[in-house]
């Protein structure tokens, strides 16, 4: 076992004698240290009506789920943790708030550590900041959330009309979100206003 894996199965142990004593369910695993002498940061809360598992390899949580790490928080019916893997699969009313933005769905599959993952029939929410004017909303197929606030829709539809209106809509074949750069890119596309398709374009970028 790695030193994430000490750390991550010293924590769970802590939390799992939470949960023996009676205690909600909390879960709080420390830094780390590398070989190389550098600190990671691996802190993560965990909270649930019932916590059970093998902390140095499986934790299953049920009931009010909520785990959060490196500003994103993750909150379900069910969270299967894989310890070794640092892989959460949620399930039954999934919501991920990551980065600001919000996405909802059925089933998730997240990698914690790296902030990467994919969802099923995600709908999806990105409100307005300083540095982007409007908010935009909508939903997909299914959705892999990359690193660098990247996401891929597949089969997704795009508006930034507020619910629940939906003068236009851009329906797409895949549909890239850029966090950062504040862009989207579009492939075999085409805008719909008040439900009548006005333009088809196999490729096209705008700021979000």
């Amino acid at each position: 076992m790695n030193d994430r894996s000490h750390a991550q199965a010293y924590a769970l142990v802590i939390g799992l004698a939470l949960v023996a004593a009676g205690a909600a369910g909390f879960f709080y695993p420390a830094s780390f240290s590398t070989g190389d002498g550098i600190e990671r940061d691996a802190v993560r809360f965990l909270s649930a009506d019932r916590i059970t598992g093998d902390e140095a390899k499986r934790v299953v949580a049920t009931g009010n789920v909520a785990i959060r790490q490196r500003g994103a928080a993750i909150f379900a019916d069910r969270l299967d943790y894989d310890v070794e893997n640092d892989t959460a699969l949620a399930t039954g009313n999934v919501r991920l708030e990551r980065i600001g933005d919000t996405v909802t769905g059925p089933r998730l599959l997240y990698r914690i550590d790296e902030g990467t993952g994919e969802m099923e029939s995600p709908v999806f929410q990105i409100p307005s900041t300083e540095e982007r004017r409007h908010a935009s909303r909508g939903s997909a197929g299914h959705a892999f959330l990359e690193a660098d606030e990247k996401s891929r829709l597949l089969r997704a539809e795009y508006t930034t009309c507020p619910v629940p209106r939906e003068d236009w809509v851009l329906k797409v074949g895949e549909l890239e979100i850029d966090g950062k750069q504040q862009v989207g890119t579009a492939w075999n596309s085409a805008v719909y206003f008040f439900g009548v398709p006005i333009l088809y374009s196999p490729w096209l970028s705008f700021p979000i």
